[in-house]
């Protein structure tokens, strides 16, 4: 199993301190988790994800991650300037 990471929402240091991460954009959320996570291939890695702006697009990606001998399960949709609520 790979777990892929790809965003983040809450942020909890090793010292207590906690951080909602729902007031960031998620390109400010991704700069966070390539500071914080280290990648262990096939066991942790960081996802750079694909950006799609149209229905068709997101379908494609969607059928391309379902049919993949990796495992791959669905995709995520995101909106990259919209805060999280």
């Amino acid at each position: 199993m790979v777990y892929q990471i790809f965003d983040i929402i809450f942020l909890e240091t090793p010292n207590g301190n906690k951080y909602p991460m729902n007031n960031v954009v998620l390109i400010n959320r991704k700069c966070f988790i390539i500071l914080i996570v280290t990648s262990i291939p096939r066991r942790i890695e960081l996802s750079s994800g694909t950006e799609e702006n149209n229905l068709d697009d997101i379908m494609s990606q969607f059928n391309l991650a379902s049919k993949r001998e990796n495992g791959e399960e669905g995709i995520v949709k995101i909106k990259p300037n919209v805060l999280i609520s």
